[in-house]
């Protein structure tokens, strides 16, 4: 198989688990895939989208705080275009982490 093809082929995998609504594991389970082969590629077509990059394109948006104080238990919203995601204080890093780096291949 050409490296074109290949790629071509795992971003159509990573878009059909994205769109699946399940983990990783499952979704890798149920397409007889490896879950490092899911995040290998996933972590090597975002590293390519960024080096094919000439410029920093890199849009910073002000942080700034609407109406009352938060309380502990009120989540984060971080909004880019249409997309809104709650993030809680009781959600562990990795999965934030893990979340963000998903997105930035679309980004």
């Amino acid at each position: 198989m050409t490296r074109g093809l290949k790629h071509e082929l795992w971003q159509e995998r990573i878009c059909n688990y994205r769109n699946s609504g399940l983990n990783a594991q499952t979704w890798c389970q149920q397409n007889k895939l490896t879950l490092s082969s899911l995040h290998y590629w996933i972590n090597k077509l975002n590293k390519e989208s960024l080096e094919s990059e000439n410029s920093c394109k890199h849009e910073f948006v002000p942080i700034t705080q609407v109406g009352i104080p938060m309380s502990p238990s009120a989540p984060i919203v971080i909004r880019y275009k249409n997309l809104s995601i709650e993030v809680f204080e009781s959600c562990h890093l990795d999965t934030l982490r893990n979340v963000l780096e998903i997105l930035n291949v679309y980004a």
